[in-house]
């Protein structure tokens, strides 16, 4: 891998982390937890945990909940 791919990758991965934080820390703002807030949006608490831990991507659909229950642009999540 060439050196501007490598450096790609790595702004990358730290961008996909901030979004993974970003839902957790919007998450325990509304004081909720993993089980309560899945289950508002629709999914189950082991998606959302691998959401929130980055093993699983955020796809459009659910980025559209989460925006939805705390009132900002979905794309953040995205």
């Amino acid at each position: 891998m060439h050196k501007l791919q490598q450096v790609a990758v790595y702004y990358y991965t730290q961008i996909l982390l901030e979004i993974k934080k970003s839902l957790s820390r919007y998450r325990l703002r509304e004081n909720l937890n993993q089980q309560d807030f899945a289950e508002q949006i629709n999914i189950t608490q082991p998606e959302l945990s691998k959401m929130e831990t980055g093993k699983r991507p955020i796809g459009k659909t659910v980025a559209k909940r989460i925006a939805k229950a705390f009132g900002v642009n979905y794309q953040i999540f995205l």
